[in-house]
């Protein structure tokens, strides 16, 4: 009997849990290589923001998504200490540029990223009015994953017809007041 119950406990746990697991749990490269997943940088939790109402209406769209060579996933700029990763399937794509303290724990390819910029030319080391100016008005909130940083979200809905709904998503994660992570993503 007690073990019955400790089996239904664990099932309950699992469904509640589910829906709230980690970022970390749900890529493949947690998994397939944990130190490659800690080194690349996660100043802030794609759809956390949005969850608790901190995301601006923006004008987002595809072209906020940053190109990856075809046969890469992840591209590492040494002279700019820069890293630029798409992780995804099919109903969800994300791409994040940002600069890193350290180089990887392996070893990459690699590409110059220095000049890589948004569809509004919004780069690393931009301010957060810079980001205003170019994406419209948002509140300059704390990371929820990291409380030394702050963030300017935005999200875009879009309709699809007889079918779910889709967004586009876009943090901009600052630290003090220079733009280190731009992640971009489109989720249905």
């Amino acid at each position: 009997m007690r073990r019955r119950v400790l089996g239904v406990l664990a099932l309950a746990t699992m469904l509640v849990a589910l829906p709230f697991a980690t970022r970390a749990a749900m890529m493949p490269w947690a998994q397939g290589d944990p130190v490659l997943w800690r080194w690349m940088p996660h100043g802030e939790d794609m759809f956390q923001p949005w969850r608790r109402g901190l995301t601006s209406n923006a004008p987002l769209g595809d072209g906020e998504m940053f190109a990856l060579p075809r046969d890469a996933t992840i591209v590492y700029d040494p002279a700019h200490r820069v890293v630029l990763y798409y992780q995804g399937c099919c109903a969800y794509q994300e791409t994040v540029l940002a600069s890193v303290l350290t180089p990887p724990p392996k070893q990459l390819r690699t590409a110059s990223l220095a000049a890589l910029r948004t569809e509004r030319g919004i780069g690393l080391g931009s301010s957060p009015n810079a980001v205003r100016r170019a994406y419209g008005r948002a509140r300059l909130h704390r990371s929820t994953v990291s409380p030394g940083l702050r963030v300017l979200s935005y999200y875009r809905e879009q309709r699809v017809p007889h079918s779910s709904s889709c967004g586009w998503f876009e943090n901009f994660v600052f630290r003090a007041n220079r733009l280190t992570e731009i992640q971009a993503v489109h989720s249905c």
